[in-house]
């Protein structure tokens, strides 16, 4: 009974030993999604780059446009990785059409988002 008991536990240990070594890639491991904040007269935002995979691919969001003058939106490329050199277009209602770029690394530590500001007012201080 003693042996039975002291397979079971080492058996337990190892499943739980392995569990742990076994746990799925952290998120923001092979590329990140964006979340971009711009004007809210953006009309269109288009996002090219390299995905997960280092393929050339454009996402593309069409959004009102009508928003207020010095308001912002915030706009996700929800389950599109970008990673490397990526560029944002954003086609606006009124004033200059804008463009930014921005490298996004393979590998981010604590989230698989990278925020950045493309035209978005931000207030004085």
């Amino acid at each position: 009974m003693i042996k039975l008991r002291q397979s079971f536990q080492a058996t337990g240990t190892a499943l739980a030993i392995s569990s742990l070594l076994s746990f799925p890639a952290n998120a923001g491991s092979n590329g990140q999604q964006l979340a971009i904040t711009t004007t809210a007269t953006a009309r269109q935002i288009t996002v090219t780059g390299k995905n997960q995979r280092g393929q050339t691919v454009t996402w593309r969001q069409i959004a009102s446009g009508n928003g207020p003058a010095l308001h912002n939106i915030t706009v996700r490329t929800n389950n599109w990785w970008w990673q490397g050199n990526v560029t944002i277009s954003i086609s606006r209602s009124n004033g200059p059409n804008l463009q930014c770029s921005t490298n996004v690394p393979k590998i981010q530590i604590g989230s698989d988002w990278r925020s950045l500001n493309c035209g978005a007012f931000t207030l004085p201080r």
